[in-house]
């Protein structure tokens, strides 16, 4: 019997071949923008390809032993053994789908003061915001509902904001929201930072942006498109909100000393047909409004997740961004920021910068929601 290779039987199913295509024909965009040049990541390396897990990613080490594991969440909460820079293909489940529906993002830290790293998710369908503890060996308990109100379905961010030595957390959706935690996970009534009817805002973070050693907030709102942050008092009950940006549909933020000048700056990324990418200048003046507006890219699909790492390892904070079409670093060369393409995905949804392969660089993960692949890209 004869078999030939170029048959119907052997070809890839068409759907298949079409995304290859696709992949390829992207690429060849990218170079001809110069995006492909003098990289240090490797290909992809594929961790994973299931739609439970295409939403949202995290790291820690969840069993002690040294190296950063990876979390992944969509339809439940996953997390991934490293064994030295190499992950397990097999999912370990911390919360099913029936517990943790739709999760937007997840985060870590010893919640209980057991020495343990523990998880914590957001869920958009069940309104579900919760714990789960860890017991230092990569098991986990069940879950733990801190809320379930529709209000904070969005985004989390653990901080110890009373500065009692504990982890409290903080959630949005339409306004921002903390929970005070009393060292042993039990946590108190949501107190209001801000209550904004009508707002979404998708994406937090926390930072001492003013210099005087508590921890202020920053968030953004895609609805209303602004960015504000919320400078703490020192007793974590009053707030004062200001803006740092009217015009920006932000889908994702994050906070860094950019310029090295000593002052935590924030990077918010576009979630419109924009596509930009701008990081704010903070004078050390920020309740004066002292933030000045500095371009990292303008134009190009839009940004779903930013985040702030050395990547080139030369004592300064670059920019990776998970765009629609695109994974992309900017490398922060002190007079701007040069581009660099590391991937092209279908539907780029988040990206993390942290060293998983404990080598002391820092290395990439990804979520392309369109193929449902949980990658990691190596530094070399």
């Amino acid at each position: 019997m004869t078999f030939h290779t170029n048959s119907a039987a052997f070809r890839r199913p068409a759907r298949v071949r079409r995304r290859a295509r696709q992949r390829r024909n992207l690429f060849e965009r990218l170079e001809a923008r110069h995006l492909l040049t003098a990289v240090p990541f490797e290909a992809p390396q594929v961790v994973d390809t299931d739609s439970q897990i295409n939403r949202t990613i995290h790291s820690a080490d969840l069993d002690h032993d040294g190296d950063l594991d990876l979390l992944a969440g969509s339809d439940g909460v996953y997390w991934y053994e490293n064994t030295g820079g190499t992950f397990s293909s097999t999912r370990q489940q911390i919360a099913s789908s029936a517990e943790a529906d739709n999760v937007r993002r997840i985060a870590t830290g010893d919640i209980n003061g057991d020495g343990a790293v523990d998880v914590l998710s957001i869920s958009l369908v069940d309104n579900n915001l919760a714990w789960y503890a860890g017991d230092g060996s990569g098991g986990f308990g069940g879950q733990q509902i801190i809320d379930s109100e529709e209000s904070t379905d969005q985004s989390l961010f653990p901080v110890d904001l009373d500065r009692d030595g504990d982890l409290d957390v903080v959630a949005s959706d339409d306004g921002v929201f903390w929970y005070e935690n009393d060292g042993s996970g039990n946590f108190a009534a949501s107190r209001t930072i801000i209550s904004i009817s009508g707002a979404n805002i998708v994406t937090i973070a926390a930072a001492d942006l003013d210099g005087d050693g508590d921890q202020d907030l920053v968030a953004g709102d895609f609805t209303n498109d602004d960015v504000r942050w919320y400078e703490n008092d020192g007793t974590s009950d009053n707030w004062t909100g200001r803006n740092i940006v009217t015009s920006v549909d932000a889908r994702s933020v994050d906070v860094g000393d950019i310029n090295r000048d000593g002052h935590v700056d924030v990077v918010v990324g576009d979630g419109n047909v924009d596509g930009s990418v701008i990081w704010y200048q903070n004078d050390g003046t920020p309740a004066d409004g002292g933030w000045t507006a500095n371009t990292i890219s303008i134009g190009g699909s839009d940004v779903r997740a930013v985040t702030v790492g050395d990547m080139d390892a030369d004592g300064d904070s670059d920019v990776a961004v998970a765009r629609q079409d695109s994974i992309i670093w900017y490398e922060n060369t002190g007079a701007g920021f040069k581009t660099h393409g590391v991937d092209a995905v279908s539907s780029g949804e988040d990206v993390l910068a942290t060293d998983l392969d404990s080598d002391g660089d820092v290395d990439l993960a990804s979520i392309d929601a369109g193929t449902n692949q949980l990658a990691w890209h190596r530094n070399d």
